[in-house]
């Protein structure tokens, strides 16, 4: 029973959209090959793990598991895969605790060989309908290109796109090219998971064990088999418990002395005998 409870309450803290996966454009260069990181099915993206140098050379998804509106688990990578070269130090782009996932983002790219220099993310909670702000919540800006000299130059070039998931959808991975560099960069977006608050099931009572003077009665649940023996409790004399306003009660007298009372009454011959073995039971007559 309680295996079912649980999963009503799970299936029902949270509500599955459509699925409607799309791929916004890819900004950048021609180069590299073409590569596709989605986040684990779910999950939602936060950010990107970067190498850079002059320019981003490697790239890699930063993925999250939403538990609320604005409440998302750590971010971490699906793979252990980059998409890009070797070079350039480690850099992450994450969205802010407030807006923990991606819903759009600004890429620039540049030079002779046309890279991703710029990545710029905007940020919202996982909820239906975003608000997206006019200023990006994370920025990475690598140095900026300053044209070649000679024939050469006549040949660089720079490029530039705004890219935001369509309403009610949010980031859920990147895809774009990649080679010695990270050549051209776009989003995954989908319709997500949106969590709900628990349905609240209230407190379920627990049997106890009922205690018996001296002895536990027997839980019959699986928790606990069989009895518990507990030691008996001892006899209280009346002056223990009249301290504390309980006076104990009287002890009742020996049978032969009500015996003996009947006969005193009806003035019997046997009365004296009765009352004296009464006397020897440590009665009163």
């Amino acid at each position: 029973m309680f295996r079912a409870l649980a999963l009503l309450a799970s299936l029902a803290a949270v509500t599955i959209s459509a699925h409607a996966e799309g791929y916004l454009p890819a900004t950048g260069g021609g180069g590299g090959g073409q590569f596709k990181a989605p986040c684990v099915p779910g999950q939602l993206l936060a950010g990107v793990e970067l190498r850079v140098g002059d320019d981003v050379d490697a790239i890699r998804p930063l993925c999250v598991l939403p538990t609320g509106p604005g409440k998302t688990s750590a971010a971490q990578a699906p793979t252990e895969r980059w998409y890009g070269g070797a070079g350039g130090d480690m850099q992450r782009l994450l969205c802010p605790a407030r807006t923990p996932v991606v819903i759009g983002i600004d890429v620039k790219s540049e030079g002779v060989t046309e890279v991703v220099n710029n990545i710029h993310l905007f940020c919202g909670q996982v909820v239906a309908e975003q608000a997206v702000d006019a200023y990006p919540s994370a920025i990475l800006d690598a140095p900026e290109y300053t044209g070649a000299a000679g024939v050469m130059g006549q040949f660089s070039s720079r490029n530039h796109g705004s890219l935001r998931c369509p309403a009610n959808q949010i980031a859920t991975g990147i895809h774009g090219r990649s080679g010695k560099w990270l050549d051209a960069m776009g989003l995954i977006c989908d319709a997500p998971t949106i969590p709900k608050a628990p349905i609240a099931l209230g407190r379920v009572p627990t049997e106890k064990p009922v205690l018996a003077l001296g002895r536990v009665k027997p839980h019959k649940g699986p928790a606990l088999e069989g009895s518990v023996a507990i030691a008996p409790v001892p006899a209280m004399s009346g002056t223990a418990l009249e301290p504390a306003g309980i006076p104990y009660p009287p002890v009742a007298d020996p049978p032969i002395c009500i015996n003996a009372r009947q006969a005193r009454a009806r003035n019997s011959p046997a009365a004296p005998g009765l009352e004296s073995q009464c006397r020897a039971a440590g009665g009163t007559p």
